[in-house]
């Protein structure tokens, strides 16, 4: 089925949004039995009792639902910060967001599970569009200004590196560490860095606030 074919359909059909619920509930299930290389368009359509068209209407193949569904997990994961929450990030108050980043990352274990297997990468990335770039972004008007300089780039990296690093080594083994053991140890390690980055941004010349924060 065309992709032209596929844009005309009304999403906000009910037949349409049950059936991309089945098949977003089938993946998830799929992923969980076998690696993402692995995973079959028979085998989604089989767990969600499909036909191939119905999944084609929805999605050219899996590699498109897979991206479909990070879109839409940012989205909704950057749609739960607050201004009270970026104000005090901003501050250098990092208890509302730590305890924000570990609850959602809890909340959504089932599919960051998924891309934690799948790829890596993709997990980081992820992590880091959300919790790093995507506060920042809220907070200054440029944050392209920090590639300019090598220091920033280099703190900014860092953190990155260190939170994806952690998130990903707990989606593997959630149960061996509670949210509330995550939130110290993310407290513990990235307060003192991410608190200097954001001496170093309020100090730099290039950098613009949100006047909103």
């Amino acid at each position: 089925m065309s992709f032209k074919k596929r844009g005309i359909m009304n999403r906000n059909d009910l037949r349409f949004v049950k059936t991309e619920d089945l098949i977003r509930k089938a993946f998830l299930a799929c992923a969980a039995e076998n690696d993402f290389e692995n995973i079959r368009i028979k085998d989604i359509c089989n767990h969600a009792r499909i036909s191939r068209n119905a999944f084609y209407a929805h999605y050219a193949d899996k590699y498109e639902l897979l991206d479909k569904i990070i879109i839409d997990l940012k989205e909704s994961l950057k749609a739960d910060m607050t201004p009270l929450m970026l104000n005090n990030i901003h501050h250098h108050r990092f208890e509302e967001s730590t305890k924000w980043a570990v609850n959602v990352i809890s909340d959504h274990r089932e599919i960051l599970q998924v891309l934690a297997k799948t790829s890596p990468q993709l997990l980081r990335q992820l992590v880091h569009d959300v919790f790093i770039e995507g506060t920042l972004s809220e907070i200054y008007e440029n944050t392209d200004e920090i590639k300019n300089d090598v220091t920033l780039r280099m703190a900014y990296n860092a953190i990155s590196e260190m939170l994806s690093g952690s998130i990903l080594v707990w989606l593997q083994d959630m149960d061996a560490v509670s949210k509330e053991e995550m939130k110290s140890f993310i407290e513990d390690f990235l307060h003192e860095p991410v608190s200097i980055l954001y001496q170093k941004l309020d100090c730099h010349p290039g950098m613009v606030q949100n006047t909103a924060i």
